[in-house]
């Protein structure tokens, strides 16, 4: 098992350092979007309230039980 172990450790770095490896490869491309009031829609506008009681000790417990 020890043997295996070793094996699947070693197969593990070398996945990881070719993985690393992309990593530096790759380049990124920094892309600006503003936004135009055209394309802006609201669909839903929603208001949720939860009340709860709070004690001296600061204890929460919900008002609709």
């Amino acid at each position: 098992m020890q043997a295996q172990l070793a094996a699947m450790g070693a197969g593990f770095e070398k996945e990881m350092a070719a993985l690393d490896g992309g990593a530096d490869a790759e380049t990124l491309q920094h892309v600006t979007f503003k936004p135009k009031k055209a394309n802006i829609k609201v669909q839903i506008v929603a208001l949720a309230w939860l009340p709860y009681w709070v004690d001296d000790a600061g204890e929460a417990t919900p008002a609709w039980i």
